[in-house]
Parts: structure tokens; C-alpha cells; sequence
């Protein structure tokens, strides 16, 4: 097994929790969905999904 292999086998468990749960805006001190629905984020390496990460527009911070 490579370097790479074992470093893409930590990343996985590591990122987990956010494949199941995704990422959430942090807006004024707390977790929020945000109302601009999501995106997802994209591995550079294998192009594989990472997770889906929360949207927020401009009502969600102001």
C-alpha cells in the first residue's frame, strides 16, 4: 500500500460524519442549514463526492 492509499484511507474516516450529516453554515455562533439549499463538494483527486455543503444567501447572514 502507497502513502497515498493510506492518507486516502484516513481522509475517508475522517470525512464520515460529513458524508452523513453534510456541512452546515456557522452563522452567529450556530449550525444552520441556510434557506439557498446546497452544492456539493467534489474530491480534486478523484473527483468523487465529499459531501453536500449548505448554501446560505444573503438573508441568512444579514
Amino acid at each position: 500500500m502507497t502513502a497515498l492509499d493510506d492518507n486516502i484511507q484516513k481522509l475517508d474516516r475522517y470525512l464520515a460524519r460529513f458524508r452523513e450529516t453534510g456541512i452546515s453554515n456557522r452563522i452567529a455562533g450556530k449550525d444552520r442549514k441556510g434557506s439557498g439549499g446546497t452544492f456539493e463538494a467534489i474530491s480534486p483527486v478523484d473527483k468523487s463526492l465529499i459531501c453536500q455543503v449548505a448554501r446560505a444567501d444573503e438573508s441568512d447572514v444579514d
